[in-house]
């Protein structure tokens, strides 16, 4: 009876089955060390020049502004949020928001 190999193996397969494989044994061909330097080509040095012009043309945002925006008057809905409170309704679990004058009747 064979066994089924549930795990990853470089030797046998899922099945069980032994591969047939060279992957562990071959060398690989290394490359020679002082191959020497690369220099780009005459198309490169021209989009690498564009590309150079467009930044000083339109430089990126650097996040240092003279500008800052304050804080939005929301004072408005402070004074509503009075006239209405948060409670459980019915005894169901879910939140509501009740008019003030109907706090009498929430769990009814």
């Amino acid at each position: 009876m064979a066994m089924i190999n549930l795990g990853s193996s470089m030797r046998y397969g899922p099945t069980g089955k032994r591969r047939k494989t060279k992957a562990w044994t071959t060398r690989t061909k290394k490359p020679p060390v002082n191959a020497g330097t690369l220099q780009p080509s005459f198309h490169e040095q021209a989009r690498m020049e564009e590309a150079k012009k467009h930044r000083e043309m339109y430089p990126s945002w650097t996040g240092t502004s003279t500008h800052t925006p304050g804080k939005q008057d929301d004072s408005y809905k402070h004074e509503v949020s009075k006239n209405y409170t948060v409670a459980i309704g019915y005894n169901k679990g879910a939140y509501q928001v009740i008019p003030n004058n109907e706090i009498k009747s929430i769990g009814k």
